[in-house]
């Protein structure tokens, strides 16, 4: 079954797959939603990317479809973790150039 949406290169060896759905400017920052898909499910990610800081916040999260996203009440920024889905994401989509 073909995925839709970019595939998101990974850094770190992972049973699943991250692809990008979309990418929009809001201010200063790009806000995305992504999904990773693993043998065990398929979750759907909103995130707000801050690409001169290599800061993110996670907007809110649903499993199975897009529909199912509950954004989260409150939302701060995150310092990366090198090597992980989030630094992969903001790497990715902040060489774009957008």
């Amino acid at each position: 079954m073909k995925e839709s949406g970019e595939l998101i290169p990974r850094s770190m060896v992972e049973r699943a797959s991250y692809y990008l759905l979309s990418v929009e400017r809001e201010g200063d920052f790009l806000k995305t939603l992504h999904k990773r898909v693993s043998a065990q499910s398929v979750g759907f990610s909103l995130t707000l990317l801050d690409c001169s800081s290599g800061r993110y916040k996670d907007l809110g999260y649903g499993v199975g479809k897009v529909e199912n996203i509950r954004l989260y009440a409150e939302a701060n920024w995150v310092e990366l973790v090198i090597g992980s889905s989030k630094s992969d994401l903001l790497n990715f989509v902040c060489s774009k150039g957008l």
